[in-house]
């Protein structure tokens, strides 16, 4: 009986795992927009309702600031956003034109003041592109750099070389970061990962990433290259991470 209630522990942590996994590793490719919220004192307001908009498919996601003002919108696809913020007796605010890159966590702070009638302030111009919240050093390359510069073979991940630190092993062709050997660089596609759970080749090849599955170009629409001090969900890569 003993036997049994192990075996059925067993399969049933797989099973688990097997769920958190994938989710863990989608995550890894979704942004979000997070930031602080205050009035003209620079007070924080809570209770603010954040919805921002995916401008291409129409989806939309909503948070709400806390006690400290601050708010973050989750799981976001990358792509272009409108943001709106709104509270009874306070003006609306809206931010247009928000980039959300792969796996990029924007801060966006928001001021707001009463509002002696329904007002709507709209903000033109252009959220900041730099993660301040990131300890982290990442770069990302866009859909219109995919499109545009030319590379070697079509093979997009050679845009990771224009990372500083970020280098190509001659020999096994392994994508290096800050002078970590190849095998220990991260590569997700899509939520999944791009590289053998044993030997930590690239999949479909047996011995370099040079024999193993390779993405063409123009099915890639952007990618972001961590290479070093990344959060606990790059983990099992120490050396850095590809985030298609």
């Amino acid at each position: 009986m003993t036997c049994l209630r192990r075996s059925l522990l067993c399969c049933a942590l797989a099973a688990c795992m097997a769920l958190v996994i994938p989710a863990a590793l989608q995550a890894q490719t979704l942004g979000a927009i997070q930031g602080f919220i205050t009035d003209e004192n620079r007070q924080p307001i809570p209770g603010v309702q954040v919805t921002v908009v995916n401008q291409d498919t129409g989806t939309d996601r909503t948070a709400f600031s806390d006690a400290s003002g601050a708010y973050k919108v989750l799981a976001l696809q990358s792509g272009n956003y409108n943001l709106t913020a709104s509270l009874e007796g306070l003006q609306t605010v809206e931010r247009e034109n928000i980039k959300v890159f792969t796996g990029q966590t924007l801060d966006v702070d928001l001021s707001m003041g009463l509002a002696a009638e329904s007002e709507v302030i709209t903000v033109t111009s252009e959220a900041p592109q730099v993660e301040t919240s990131r300890s982290s050093a990442a770069s990302s390359v866009s859909e219109q750099e995919i499109e545009e510069l030319p590379i070697s073979g079509r093979d997009f991940t050679e845009f990771a070389l224009l990372t500083p630190t970020v280098q190509a092993d001659p020999v096994r062709g392994f994508i290096t970061m800050s002078g970590q050997r190849g095998i220990y660089t991260g590569l997700n596609v899509d939520g999944t990962s791009g590289k053998s759970a044993f030997f930590a080749y690239g999949r479909g090849g047996e011995a370099t990433e040079n024999d193993g599955l390779v993405v063409a170009q123009d099915s890639v629409k952007e990618f972001q290259v961590i290479t070093n001090g990344f959060a606990p969900e790059y983990g099992q890569n120490s050396g850095g991470y590809i985030n298609v």
